[in-house]
């Protein structure tokens, strides 16, 4: 006799993918369709969900209620077989409007530059290759130091000495092997800027200074790339968004400023979770931008105060005879 599948994932994961012929059931309605007499009994029951727990549960409640030669599995579908350590991986994000398998297929294929492995690359490359982002280009020139490591949090003891590329390729593969992770033993120049960053979609700025910040704005334009700026002085920081069309960094800062946040990190010090809590930003836009998920953060200044748990917004446009007036 056929088995009745009864799948008991939420709607939403049911949507994403399910057995043919499989009826719906989250498992918190389970005991409420066994009341109202709405599940087949005439016929062997598979209770099916994601790992096999949810099901396993519900197995029990309708075992309890009579029901007979209950099999609790794990979920199947006609594309995958046996879900996937992958769609287990990202289901949590998943199961976000707007995500799903085309978006978590974006990531896979999508190609991100972080600029800079140190306090805010750390927390960029770590959750980008969290969230299954397919290539992640690391590009610094330094090798990891004591100092760094109550903020650099792709490195740790064991990683002293080693170039910080190296050490964060490492820890990227260890947190996720499914991504390509490329590293690149060099600090980024007007020289080499053009040459590194094209052939990739989204470049992520974690460097700590002006001629790297307008390498990278210049390269960006000439290839027509989004770039995101991200930078940190003691308890606060700042984070911008600069795309094709729209006012650039040169825009923004004409020239060098020794303002807010001209001095770095040994010179002004700063604090471990600001470098955190402005890398989650520039991982996040970076993640909204290749999904496609709400709006660009162009032309637009955000500053974060620690002290004041507080942020700003300040608009800019684009400047007369600025270099992205041109493209």
């Amino acid at each position: 006799m056929i088995r009745q599948i009864i799948d008991v994932r939420e709607p939403e994961e049911f949507s994403e993918g399910h057995v043919p012929g499989a009826i719906s059931l989250p498992l918190g309605n389970v005991e409420g369709a066994i009341r109202e007499g709405t599940i087949p009994r005439d016929r062997p029951l598979t209770v099916i969900c994601a790992r096999g727990g949810r099901a396993a549960r519900a197995a029990v409640l309708l075992a309890e209620a009579g029901f007979d030669a209950v099999v609790a599995e794990s979920h199947m579908d006609e594309r995958d077989g046996a879900l996937s350590d992958a769609a287990l991986r990202y289901s949590r994000q998943m199961r976000l409007p707007g995500v799903g398998r085309a978006g978590q297929e974006k990531l896979k294929q999508a190609r991100v530059v972080v600029v800079g492995a140190g306090g805010l690359g750390s927390p960029v490359a770590l959750y980008l290759a969290a969230a299954g982002v397919g290539t992640i280009t690391l590009i610094d020139g330094d090798r990891v130091e004591g100092s760094n490591l109550h903020r650099q949090i792709l490195h740790d003891t064991a990683s002293l000495g080693r170039p910080k590329v190296e050490s964060g390729a490492e820890r990227l593969l260890a947190l996720n092997p499914e991504s390509c992770v490329r590293a690149i033993p060099e600090m980024l120049t007007t020289t080499n800027a053009a040459a590194l960053l094209t052939d990739h979609d989204l470049v992520i700025d974690g460097s700590d200074n002006f001629a790297a910040r307008y390498a990278i704005n210049d390269a960006c334009i000439l290839h027509r790339i989004l770039w995101i700026h991200g930078s940190v002085h003691r308890m606060s920081g700042q984070l911008a968004v600069f795309a094709p069309g729209y006012a650039c960094y040169r825009c923004l800062f004409p020239s060098p400023t020794e303002g807010v946040l001209g001095a770095n990190c040994a010179e002004a010090g700063v604090l471990g979770g600001v470098v955190g809590i402005l890398g989650s930003m520039l991982a996040t836009e970076a993640l909204k931008h290749l999904l496609g998920l709400g709006a660009p953060l162009v032309e637009t200044l955000v500053t974060y105060d620690a002290l004041r748990l507080e942020t700003q917004r300040f608009r800019f446009g684009a400047r007369v005879g600025c270099i992205c007036s041109a493209t």
